[in-house]
């Protein structure tokens, strides 16, 4: 079996096993031999679709398709209007993006696949003109890139990776490059050294200001010693430069055991917002700093998603200083203020199994 997490069935009558591998394929395995089975056939139900990113000046969206192939398709409100033109590669998996607003660029990550096939762990950065859904350029980035984001101002790109252990079994540390975006000609690679070689960067990526927060999805303890971080925060206003990414740990009563699942930003308050998770209680909080002093400004308790995806249940409207709250477990909406935390009127009750908003 290719595709691990899958499931499988057993047919007691005709001696059969029916293998899911993770919901898009579903295989009929027939023993042809005592031990050894042979596949009859294979049905592709639904390709994996990542991204996806909606473009507001055409009114429509990419959506990185792949098992049928890695594509980034085109929609409209009418449907699938096609794949993007001039796409490079086309292999991999096309799964995170961003979108650059004063230029309308959109920019997205490959964790499958590279230009230049000389990485061991491939990753590619490509950029996309929003104005004719054109593939622009395409540059090798860090190894196993898993989450992206802008700076607007200077139109930097910040990719993050997870690392791992490479094919020659040796352990490579998650990474964080920043790229210039205009036309991915130059980069940086940040100093992660504060959180050790078996980190893992990536999901959520925001940017407020000159400042770059990204969300770390291992539970490493760091090299200093005391308990893991959840977030890497980075300064830097050039490229080349100096990044350095440091850990920010959240004060009592939160422990390590309050992992980060989202994080949000407010340029309106300057203000940055992580949905918290309590891996023990299964208690969700956010909370409310400010961008320079990492201060708590307000926290909230509630909240909450499916733990199936990449959370998303956080999400802030600036111009209405609103910060909206999903709850996936009383199917609701709460709209907070964005700058107290204190909640707007009553919950806004949804259809069965809210888990994600933008």
């Amino acid at each position: 079996v290719a595709r691990t997490g899958g499931k499988l069935a057993f047919d007691a009558v005709s001696g059969r096993l029916f293998f899911g591998d993770g919901g898009m394929t579903v295989s009929e395995i027939a023993p042809a031999v005592v031990g050894v089975g042979a596949v009859n056939w294979s049905l592709s139900l639904f390709p994996e679709t990542a991204i996806p990113i909606v473009n507001p000046v055409t009114n429509r969206a990419y959506v990185g398709t792949s098992n049928l192939g890695s594509s980034i398709d085109v929609y409209s409100n009418a449907g699938r209007v096609g794949p993007i033109t001039g796409l490079t590669p086309a292999q991999g998996r096309w799964g995170f993006a961003a979108r650059h607003h004063a230029s309308n660029t959109f920019y997205v990550v490959n964790g499958g696949s590279n230009p230049l096939a000389t990485q061991v762990r491939p990753g590619t950065l490509g950029a996309i003109a929003g104005g004719t859904d054109f593939f622009m350029t395409a540059v090798e980035t860090i190894a196993s890139p898993f989450g992206i984001g802008v700076n607007q101002a200077r139109n930097h790109v910040y990719v993050a990776g997870n690392g791992g252990v490479s094919a020659l079994g040796v352990q490579e540390p998650g990474q964080i490059r920043v790229h210039e975006g205009v036309n991915l000609s130059s980069s940086a690679l940040a100093d992660t050294s504060a959180f050790g070689t078996a980190v893992a960067f990536g999901r959520h990526i925001e940017v407020l200001g000159d400042r770059a927060y990204v969300m770390v999805t291992s539970a490493v303890p760091l090299p200093t010693g005391g308990s893991p971080a959840w977030v890497a925060f980075l300064d830097g206003d050039s490229i080349p430069g100096t990044h350095v990414a440091q850990p920010l740990i959240f004060p009592s009563p939160f422990t390590n055991n309050d992992r980060v699942d989202v994080i949000r930003v407010n340029p309106a308050n300057n203000l940055v917002y992580f949905g918290l998770f309590n891996n023990v209680s299964g208690q969700y909080n956010v909370v409310a700093l400010d961008n320079t002093t990492h201060a708590v400004q307000a926290t909230f308790t509630g909240g909450g998603h499916s733990r199936v995806h990449t959370a998303s249940w956080l999400a802030v409207n600036p111009a209405t200083n609103t910060l909206y709250v999903l709850d996936f477990t009383t199917d609701s909406i709460r709209r907070l203020n964005a700058t107290t935390l204190v909640q707007i009127g009553t919950p806004i009750p949804l259809p069965d199994g809210p888990s994600a908003m933008a």
